[in-house]
């Protein structure tokens, strides 16, 4: 660990030399620290908020962690997590037999699933219906116009989803 100081508009700058893996912990601890801030409204929540969002955002645009759980650094070869924004797209259907789709995220929230983040994708079946397979259960058809909705959690969680969702409309618009 090193760290270094300038000055820059009469403040002292404080420039550290950290692994992503202490950024991590520190995001961590953040995290518990902004909860009591804020179960106390603390005035210095908003300053706590500030560092928590700019590790985690350097943790995001930088990093990824492969699956040993390791932190790579973000370069042109590699495939990492892609950072999500809050966002809603929905599909129009033309036609009433065409399915319409929509993609919401609350974006990323700072962790696993405990923290909020989340990623949804609604299909409403077209006019005929669609038939649903869940693993391990029965098959079962829907009428037109009902809902297939899949939710998946956590931040790492979703950007995983819509980076295959991402894969999966290239690999489509390549056989079309």
């Amino acid at each position: 660990m090193g760290y270094s100081i300038m000055q820059k508009d009469l403040q002292n700058i404080v420039t550290l030399a950290l692994t992503a893996e202490q950024l991590e912990v520190i995001a961590g601890a953040l995290e518990m620290y902004c909860i009591g801030l804020a179960e106390q409204d603390d005035p210095h929540l908003k300053y706590a908020v500030d560092a928590q969002t700019a590790i985690l955002s350097v943790l995001e645009d930088k990093f990824w962690v492969d699956e040993d759980d390791d932190y790579k650094e973000v370069d042109a070869d590699c495939c990492h997590q892609l950072f999500i924004p809050e966002l809603q797209v929905i599909t129009s259907a033309e036609l009433p037999e065409y399915c319409q789709m929509e993609f919401k995220t609350n974006g990323h929230q700072g962790g696993d699933s405990g923290h909020g983040g989340y990623a949804t994708l609604k299909i409403q079946a077209g006019s005929l219906g669609a038939k649903v397979l869940l693993s391990g259960y029965d098959d079962f058809d829907i009428d037109g116009g009902e809902e297939i909705e899949i939710t998946m959690r956590g931040d790492w969680e979703i950007s995983g989803f819509a980076q295959a969702l991402i894969e999966l409309g290239k690999k489509i618009l390549e056989k079309l």
